[in-house]
Protein backbone atom coordinates (compact mmCIF):
# COMPACT_ATOMS: atom_id res chain seq x y z
CA UNK A 1 0.00 0.00 0.00
CA UNK A 2 2.58 2.67 0.96
CA UNK A 3 4.77 1.57 -2.15
CA UNK A 4 1.65 2.08 -4.46
CA UNK A 5 0.86 5.81 -3.21
CA UNK A 6 4.61 6.39 -3.09
CA UNK A 7 4.84 5.35 -6.99
CA UNK A 8 1.07 7.49 -7.48
CA UNK A 9 2.78 10.76 -6.03
CA UNK A 10 5.92 10.14 -8.40
CA UNK A 11 3.73 9.87 -11.31
CA UNK A 12 1.68 12.40 -10.76
CA UNK A 13 4.15 14.95 -10.01
CA UNK A 14 6.08 13.68 -13.11
CA UNK A 15 2.71 14.58 -14.81
CA UNK A 16 1.84 18.04 -13.24
CA UNK A 17 5.26 19.19 -12.32
CA UNK A 18 4.67 19.90 -8.40
CA UNK A 19 6.70 19.13 -5.55
CA UNK A 20 5.35 16.05 -3.57
CA UNK A 21 4.85 18.48 -0.82
CA UNK A 22 2.67 20.32 -2.39
CA UNK A 23 0.45 17.51 -3.94
CA UNK A 24 0.15 16.12 -0.38
CA UNK A 25 -1.66 19.77 0.67
CA UNK A 26 -3.95 19.29 -2.79
CA UNK A 27 -7.95 19.30 -2.30
CA UNK A 28 -10.59 18.96 -4.43
CA UNK A 29 -11.18 22.31 -5.25
CA UNK A 30 -7.88 22.65 -6.90
CA UNK A 31 -9.10 20.92 -9.81
CA UNK A 32 -10.38 23.18 -12.17
CA UNK A 33 -12.55 21.75 -14.86
CA UNK A 34 -12.79 24.18 -18.16
CA UNK A 35 -14.97 24.11 -21.13
CA UNK A 36 -12.91 26.33 -24.25
CA UNK A 37 -15.00 25.62 -27.34
CA UNK A 38 -16.28 22.12 -26.53
CA UNK A 39 -12.92 21.15 -25.25
CA UNK A 40 -13.25 20.21 -21.62
CA UNK A 41 -9.86 19.86 -19.66
CA UNK A 42 -9.26 19.63 -16.09
CA UNK A 43 -6.11 22.00 -14.37
CA UNK A 44 -4.87 21.79 -11.05
CA UNK A 45 -4.30 25.17 -9.88
CA UNK A 46 -2.29 26.22 -7.14
CA UNK A 47 -0.01 28.55 -5.19
CA UNK A 48 3.79 27.69 -4.58
CA UNK A 49 5.71 28.83 -1.86
CA UNK A 50 9.48 29.10 -2.08
CA UNK A 51 12.61 30.45 -2.19
CA UNK A 52 14.05 32.46 1.42
CA UNK A 53 10.96 35.57 0.56
CA UNK A 54 8.92 32.87 0.20
CA UNK A 55 7.11 34.39 -3.43
CA UNK A 56 4.31 33.13 -4.54
CA UNK A 57 3.39 31.86 -7.86
CA UNK A 58 -0.01 30.76 -9.12
CA UNK A 59 0.36 27.69 -11.26
CA UNK A 60 -2.32 26.48 -13.34
CA UNK A 61 -1.40 23.31 -15.33
CA UNK A 62 -3.02 20.87 -17.02
CA UNK A 63 -3.69 16.85 -15.73
CA UNK A 64 -3.29 14.27 -18.40
CA UNK A 65 -4.21 11.24 -18.44
CA UNK A 66 -2.13 9.57 -16.12
CA UNK A 67 -2.46 12.60 -13.28
CA UNK A 68 -6.34 12.02 -14.05
CA UNK A 69 -5.84 8.32 -12.74
CA UNK A 70 -3.90 8.71 -9.90
CA UNK A 71 -6.63 11.52 -8.83
CA UNK A 72 -9.86 9.18 -9.83
CA UNK A 73 -8.06 6.39 -8.28
CA UNK A 74 -8.50 8.11 -4.46
CA UNK A 75 -11.93 10.13 -5.51
CA UNK A 76 -13.81 7.74 -3.31
CA UNK A 77 -11.64 8.94 -0.44
CA UNK A 78 -13.31 10.91 2.06
CA UNK A 79 -12.77 14.41 2.84
CA UNK A 80 -11.28 17.32 0.82
CA UNK A 81 -7.62 15.90 -0.04
CA UNK A 82 -6.93 14.90 -3.60
CA UNK A 83 -4.51 12.47 -2.20
CA UNK A 84 -4.32 10.51 0.82
CA UNK A 85 -1.63 11.96 3.00
CA UNK A 86 2.00 10.60 2.06
CA UNK A 87 4.86 10.67 5.31
CA UNK A 88 7.55 12.96 3.53
CA UNK A 89 10.33 11.48 6.03
CA UNK A 90 9.40 8.57 4.42
CA UNK A 91 8.92 8.89 0.83
CA UNK A 92 12.43 9.35 -0.37
CA UNK A 93 13.01 5.74 1.24
CA UNK A 94 9.82 4.46 0.21
CA UNK A 95 10.85 5.56 -3.85
CA UNK A 96 14.25 3.85 -3.49
CA UNK A 97 12.55 0.12 -2.03
CA UNK A 98 10.07 1.03 -5.31
CA UNK A 99 12.36 1.51 -7.81
CA UNK A 100 14.88 -1.66 -6.59
CA UNK A 101 11.57 -3.80 -6.46
CA UNK A 102 10.45 -3.48 -9.83
CA UNK A 103 14.30 -3.68 -10.89
CA UNK A 104 14.48 0.01 -11.89
CA UNK A 105 18.29 -0.83 -10.86
CA UNK A 106 20.53 -0.31 -14.21
CA UNK A 107 23.39 1.68 -13.99
CA UNK A 108 23.60 5.53 -14.44
CA UNK A 109 26.23 8.05 -14.47
CA UNK A 110 25.74 11.05 -12.18
CA UNK A 111 27.97 14.36 -11.50
CA UNK A 112 29.33 14.34 -8.12
CA UNK A 113 29.20 18.25 -7.43
CA UNK A 114 31.61 17.93 -4.41
CA UNK A 115 34.39 15.57 -6.37
CA UNK A 116 33.12 17.23 -10.01
CA UNK A 117 33.39 13.70 -11.15
CA UNK A 118 31.05 11.46 -12.72
CA UNK A 119 30.07 8.51 -10.65
CA UNK A 120 28.59 5.22 -11.47
CA UNK A 121 25.29 4.55 -9.27
CA UNK A 122 22.17 2.61 -9.86
CA UNK A 123 19.12 4.50 -10.48
CA UNK A 124 17.37 3.26 -7.30
CA UNK A 125 20.28 4.77 -5.44
CA UNK A 126 18.98 7.89 -6.77
CA UNK A 127 15.40 7.86 -6.53
CA UNK A 128 14.42 11.14 -4.57
CA UNK A 129 11.18 13.20 -4.07
CA UNK A 130 11.91 15.34 -7.16
CA UNK A 131 12.05 12.94 -9.28
CA UNK A 132 8.66 13.24 -10.78
CA UNK A 133 8.97 17.29 -11.02
CA UNK A 134 12.52 16.96 -13.00
CA UNK A 135 11.20 14.63 -15.08
CA UNK A 136 8.25 16.61 -16.09
CA UNK A 137 10.44 19.65 -16.70
CA UNK A 138 12.91 18.07 -18.98
CA UNK A 139 9.94 16.34 -20.94
CA UNK A 140 8.57 19.76 -21.38
CA UNK A 141 11.81 20.87 -22.08
CA UNK A 142 12.41 18.31 -24.70
CA UNK A 143 9.20 18.95 -26.40
CA UNK A 144 10.48 22.24 -27.63
CA UNK A 145 7.98 24.26 -25.72
CA UNK A 146 9.22 27.53 -25.01
CA UNK A 147 11.05 29.09 -22.37
CA UNK A 148 8.39 31.34 -20.87
CA UNK A 149 6.08 28.28 -21.23
CA UNK A 150 7.95 25.85 -18.97
CA UNK A 151 9.09 28.83 -16.73
CA UNK A 152 5.65 29.58 -15.71
CA UNK A 153 4.65 25.65 -15.76
CA UNK A 154 7.32 25.19 -12.85
CA UNK A 155 7.01 28.61 -11.45
CA UNK A 156 10.52 29.75 -11.80
CA UNK A 157 11.76 32.89 -13.19
CA UNK A 158 13.83 32.48 -16.98
CA UNK A 159 17.41 32.21 -16.82
CA UNK A 160 17.49 31.06 -13.02
CA UNK A 161 20.12 28.21 -12.00
CA UNK A 162 17.83 26.63 -10.07
CA UNK A 163 15.17 25.75 -13.16
CA UNK A 164 19.07 24.26 -14.74
CA UNK A 165 19.15 21.53 -11.88
CA UNK A 166 15.77 20.52 -12.67
CA UNK A 167 16.60 20.02 -16.22
CA UNK A 168 18.99 16.87 -16.10
CA UNK A 169 16.94 13.82 -15.11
Amino acid sequence: ERLDLARDYLLFCSSIGCRPGEAALLTKSNVVVRDEDGVITKNVVFFQKKGARKSITRIDNPLNQVALNVVNKYDFQAGESLLPKISMGNYNKLLKILFKTIGLTRDIRVFDRRTSEEQIVTLDEVATAYLGRRNFLSAVVNSGVDKAIYTKMSGHKINTPHLSRYIEV
